[in-house]
């Protein structure tokens, strides 16, 4: 079973690269469609947001790194 930082770290090799492609978001009231331009903003947030928390997870040794 993979812990929380291979879960990261694996969303950040093969999830975000294949979002900037686009996809779509679902919530309780319907469905989004993200692609184009708007794929990839959504992409390079969510590259963002996970690098921060993955190097949290490491202890904060990377945290602030671009």
């Amino acid at each position: 079973m993979l812990n929380k930082q291979e879960w990261i770290s694996y969303d950040l090799a093969k999830k975000v690269p294949d979002m900037r492609r686009g996809f779509r978001i679902e919530t309780h009231y319907g469905e989004i469609d993200i692609d184009g331009e708007d794929a990839k903003a959504f992409a390079d947030l969510a590259e963002r947001l996970l690098k921060k928390k993955l190097a949290a997870l490491q202890g904060g040794s990377e945290h602030g790194r671009h």
